[in-house]
C-alpha cells in the first residue's frame, strides 16, 4: 500500500495507462485496484497522503489460510515484532490480517482468504472509518506467556 499526494491522478495512471480494474473506493481518500478483471479484491491500495508527499505504508504477504495468519503472527510476536493491529478481518476484502510494525518503517501484513472478483463486480463507495477497516480486530495482538496463550 502506498500513500500518494494526488489520489485521482495516480488512480488515472494505473487504470488508463496500465489497465488496472477498480475494486472499491474510499471517496476522495483511497482506491483498491486489481491487475485483471478476475483476480483477488486488490493487488494495490492507494491512499491519499496527509502531507501531500508519497509514503510507503505497508507490504502484504498472502499466506494459505487463517491458521497461517495466526501461526505466522505468533511466530513474528515470539521474535519480538510489535503488532501494529491484529489479528482481525477486513470488511472491504473479507481477508483475515495481522499487521506488524516494520523496523524499516511502515508495516508488514500477513493475510489470507481475500475475496475473488470478476468483471461483473460493481465497485463500491465506502466511507473510510474503523467500522469499514475491520469487522473485528485485536489492537495489540495475541500475547504469549511461557509458550501458553492467554
Amino acid at each position: 500500500m502506498l500513500q500518494v499526494p494526488d489520489i485521482a491522478a495516480v488512480e488515472r495512471f494505473y487504470r488508463e495507462t496500465l489497465g488496472f480494474w477498480l475494486s472499491d473506493r474510499y471517496p476522495e481518500r483511497g482506491v483498491f485496484l486489481r491487475g485483471r478483471a478476475e483476480a483477488d479484491h486488490h493487488q494495490l491500495f492507494l491512499l491519499q497522503s496527509a502531507d501531500n508527499r508519497p509514503h510507503f505504508h505497508h507490504l502484504a504477504f498472502e499466506v494459505h489460510d487463517v491458521h497461517e495468519v495466526f501461526g505466522g503472527g505468533l511466530a513474528f510476536a515470539a521474535q519480538g515484532w510489535e503488532t501494529h493491529v491484529g489479528p482481525g478481518r477486513h470488511v472491504i476484502s473479507s481477508c483475515y490480517f495481522w499487521y506488524f510494525k516494520s523496523p524499516c518503517g511502515g508495516s508488514v501484513e500477513y493475510f489470507a482468504d481475500m475475496d475473488w472478483l470478476t468483471a461483473a463486480w460493481q465497485p463500491r463507495e465506502m466511507p473510510q472509518s474503523p467500522e469499514w477497516f475491520a469487522e473485528w480486530a485485536l489492537a495489540s495482538g495475541v500475547r504469549q506467556y511461557g509458550g501458553v496463550q492467554r
